[in-house]
């Protein structure tokens, strides 16, 4: 489940960055292109990373309680 929700995630994130693309790319003229496979990449990664730092956290505090 927790699979589901990142990828959603990373796909909302994405779609976000893409339309600052565009606004950044109208108010300063400028024409940078935007590559949703490298942000999916980096945002699944950053998130992974999240994902195993909060597993870590429970794993710690479960350790702590017993």
């Amino acid at each position: 489940m927790a699979s589901a929700i990142v990828a959603l995630e990373v796909a909302d994130y994405c779609d976000e960055q893409k339309e600052l693309t565009i606004d950044q790319n109208l108010l300063y003229g400028t024409e940078e292109e935007f590559n949703f496979k490298k942000c999916s990449d980096e945002a699944a990664e950053d998130l992974g990373k999240i994902l195993s730092e909060l597993t870590n956290f429970g794993d710690r505090e479960s350790v702590n309680n017993n």
